[in-house]
């Protein structure tokens, strides 16, 4: 199945200025297996992971438009063609 993941912040340049990719993974393939693949391909794990199965506290991931706290985190499965929005720590003020 192929997902699309789209990028913001500085977490686009980090992926080669991209804002969106798409990620071709198998049926019942879940949020931790999504990233997993992205990690195989870009150095981004520890700027959005505290450790192998923890996001960091401010990183926001939506899956069609719903965050991932409010379904089953990162065991939440995905479908086709779904669209994953990835938003790293923003600070400022």
């Amino acid at each position: 199945m192929k997902v699309s993941v789209r990028f913001y912040a500085y977490l686009v340049d980090l992926i080669q200025n991209k804002n969106d990719i798409e990620i071709q993974l198998e049926e019942g393939s879940n949020i931790m297996d999504l990233l997993e693949e992205i990690f195989k391909f870009y150095d981004i794990r520890n700027k959005i992971m505290e450790d192998t199965h923890t996001l960091k506290n401010w990183v926001t991931i939506l899956i069609n438009g719903r965050e991932l706290k409010f379904l089953s985190g990162l065991k939440t499965i995905l479908k086709q063609n779904d669209k994953i929005s990835i938003f790293p720590p923003v600070v400022g003020g």
